[in-house]
């Protein structure tokens, strides 16, 4: 891709509200792609029907794409060349090129120049078989894929790049078996399996992230999550029970307050019930059989329902 002007995507964007124009697409080397797209809404409506789908994402624009009858995305980042068929430059080149232009013309003027194009554009449509055309779709919407595809990854890279873990760096990266995406034209097959599979990497890596944190508070290695060791267990459970005496520690501040307020409007029976939580809570540690929890990944996904909300450090499970 050679270099653009400045106002390279400027221009697109201002055009495609406007009237249709073709862009170009340098894929690679050695294949591009074209594409004939507008927003603007009289022509969506007059060959659609309707032109409620124009949400945009990022650097991704949605269009609709006047050829194939279908709305797409328009990553502007990738269009190699811009024309504007059936439109004379010399008559329009301030309302097309310049954003910042601040005359109007009205839709009847564009589509008098375009229809011709626009009739031509649905014709051949008509004419390609139902492979052809499927193929086309699949081809196009392959590369809105692999752009939103590659924005997953980034965020899965940058949230796993973010975990705070001070043990082997290698038991972390082990972790990370999904590699950036490689472009090519997914068939429809394999678009569903691509996103499916970064998808569940996405669930995984959330709970992963946590078990992590519970592995830093516990002070134990991500590998040693299923050990059994006496000697791992009971340093880990010591440092549990630190935690949970902690948060027992904070949740009886907070009645000690409510306790105050209590006594002074004298409500006897709401004293008693929170006397009765106290009690409770102050002998949590004593009440908890810490030897029905055999593994630091059981330890992590335990927590007293008296001090729920968990701390974030807990993997706990509903």
């Amino acid at each position: 891709m050679g270099e653009r002007p400045k106002h390279f995507k400027s221009w697109i964007t201002h055009g495609l509200n406007q009237c249709v124009l073709e862009l170009k697409y340098n894929v690679t080397e050695e294949s591009e792609y074209r594409v004939f797209a507008t927003r603007n809404q009289q022509l969506i409506e007059k060959y659609y029907g309707e032109s409620n789908n124009l949400n945009t994402s990022g650097k991704l624009i949605a269009a609709y794409d006047i050829k194939n009858n279908i709305f797409c995305t328009l990553d502007l980042e990738l269009v190699d060349q811009v024309s504007y068929p059936g439109l004379p430059f010399e008559i329009f080149p301030e309302y097309i090129i310049n954003p910042e232009f601040e005359g109007t013309i009205d839709f009847d003027t564009f589509y008098k120049f375009q229809q011709p194009i626009i009739e031509e554009l649905h014709a051949r449509n008509k004419l390609l078989n139902d492979k052809t055309f499927e193929n086309n779709i699949i081809k196009y919407s392959s590369l809105a894929q692999y752009n939103i595809i590659c924005n997953i990854y980034h965020s899965l890279t940058t949230q796993f790049g973010n975990i705070n873990y001070s043990f082997d760096k290698k038991d972390l990266e082990s972790f990370m078996t999904i590699g950036p995406p490689e472009y090519t034209f997914y068939d429809q097959q394999g678009i569903e399996e691509v996103t499916q599979k970064y998808s569940e990497f996405n669930n995984s890596l959330n709970e992963f992230v946590t078990y992590v944190s519970a592995c830093e508070v516990m002070q134990v290695p991500i590998k040693e999550l299923d050990s059994t060791s006496p000697e791992i267990m009971g340093g880990a459970i010591n440092i549990w029970k630190e935690k949970i005496k902690e948060h027992s520690n904070i949740s009886l501040g907070a009645l000690l307050e409510e306790e105050e307020i209590l006594k002074k409007e004298n409500r006897v029976e709401e004293l008693k019930e929170l006397e009765f939580i106290k009690g409770l809570i102050t002998e949590i540690l004593n009440e908890i059989d810490f030897n029905t929890l055999k593994t630091p990944r059981e330890l992590a996904s335990f927590w007293p329902s008296l001090l729920l909300p968990a701390p974030p450090f807990v993997v706990y499970k509903n």
